[in-house]
């Protein structure tokens, strides 16, 4: 089914900075009063509270959940009947049974620290017909760069790290700002 408002998936492998990734993209979009929701389609914890709370705490608190029958049903439901445009954050290692959360995605932002993890998303996307529309390495020590823009945003993202704040071109490019 063709649904008129996006859901934009947040993909890559663990510790890529996909769920920071997430939280600065809807910071800055709610900053610009950018209608939308960011779905924590992942139950690992992670929500607003895990970027803002001192990380000595999040560690306490944080609690894994595991994908169920139920939650995957849930989250699929949710994202076909939205009412606003979506940032689905996934999780870093979706399994066969988890792939109809990814499927019922209009597009997608893969973000890895390689080349070599990004090749793997991007099979994963094609093979589920999700667009990507933006590649990004994610860097702790290389300062954001724009690599391409046409036919897809490709850039390095900076400082991906929780309880960080970035702001920089490449988290405005995504934004469209």
């Amino acid at each position: 089914m063709l649904h008129p408002l996006p859901a934009i998936l947040i993909g890559g492998p663990p510790h890529s900075g996909k769920s920071v990734l997430a939280y600065q993209l809807t910071q800055l979009l709610r900053q610009f009063e950018v209608d939308h929701y960011l779905l924590r389609a992942c139950p690992d914890g992670e929500g607003d509270w895990s970027n803002e709370a001192a990380q000595q705490t999040v560690q306490l608190l944080r609690h894994k959940g595991s994908f169920t029958a139920d939650f995957v049903t849930q989250m699929t439901a949710v994202l076909e009947q939205r009412m606003l445009p979506l940032l689905v954050d996934v999780g870093g290692r979706p399994q066969p049974e988890q792939e109809a959360i990814l499927a019922a995605c209009s597009h997608a932002i893969l973000i890895a620290q390689t080349e070599e993890q990004l090749t793997t998303w991007r099979q994963l996307t094609t093979r589920l017909g999700v667009p990507v529309i933006a590649e990004l390495l994610s860097s702790l020590d290389e300062p954001d760069a724009l690599l391409a823009t046409c036919p897809m945003l490709r850039a390095r993202i900076f400082g991906l790290e929780r309880g960080a704040t970035v702001d920089g071109p490449v988290l405005h490019q995504l934004c469209g700002l």
